[in-house]
């Protein structure tokens, strides 16, 4: 009886051809590939070819062969655009932990909460120019403690804006979109008053809800990039970073 050697399957080979371009030996590269799918819970899913993974698990196995020679520094493209949410979330928690072991990492995104999750400082990018960088706790720092509250209604104008503001001294009113109206006060904000105030003015309220500031408003604020155009923008997969 003949017998022969177990053939390498695809996803060892796609991770040993890119370790080889370090330089990496045989053994080392072979074994850190093993180590490599099973991480990346593509150990099962080796044998396929390359066209036949999910967009998440290409993503994986890609980010795997960037970090096969264990570098210093990565840099990562919007790791997470266009697939699942449980293979992003696993992605964002590799690394998370990659980040945590030493390695630096340089990350693009046009998902300001991600970038917030996982960054330790932010770069805000407008039309390709770095317009504004600091520590996340120092971005958010004006935003701690501010009090938030949106308002849908069937009607909403500059006057109105403006009866608003004179009404309720010390809070601060704006338009952000058609039949919405942002209340926003370094002090809690009570609905009551303006929901009336509003009705006697012919807008009929149809919502009313407490929001929690985020990363968001300080870029809409410092880049005066309006929320709903980032939005849109967000949801064709590109978008200012």
């Amino acid at each position: 009886m003949l017998t022969g050697l177990a053939r390498p399957d695809a996803g060892t080979i796609h991770l040993c051809f890119c370790a080889a371009l370090y330089g990496m030996g045989k053994a080392e590269r072979e074994s850190r590939a093993r180590e490599l799918l099973d991480r990346f819970d593509l150990a099962e899913a080796a044998n396929r070819k390359f066209a036949g993974y999910s967009k998440g698990m290409k993503r994986k196995l890609t980010i795997a062969a960037g970090i096969i020679h264990r570098p210093a520094i990565l840099f990562l493209d919007e790791p997470t655009t266009g697939i699942d949410v449980a293979s992003a979330r696993h992605l964002r928690q590799l690394i998370d932990d990659l980040n945590r072991n030493g390695t630096t990492i340089f990350l693009t995104t046009h998902y300001i909460e991600e970038a917030e999750r996982l960054c330790d400082r932010i770069a805000f990018i407008v039309s390709g120019r770095i317009v504004w960088i600091d520590t996340v706790d120092h971005l958010v720092q004006p935003i701690q403690g501010k009090h938030v509250v949106q308002i849908t209604s069937t009607h909403t104008s500059q006057a109105l804006h403006a009866g608003l503001s004179q009404a309720f001294p010390g809070v601060e009113f704006s338009l952000p979109g058609p039949g919405r109206i942002r209340v926003q006060a370094d002090t809690p904000i009570h609905v009551g008053p303006l929901i009336r105030f509003l009705e006697d003015h012919g807008a009929e309220v149809t919502e009313a809800r407490r929001m929690q500031m985020s990363l968001e408003d300080i870029f809409v604020r410092i880049t005066g990039i309006a929320a709903d155009a980032m939005r849109k923008e967000k949801e064709k997969g590109g978008g200012p970073k």
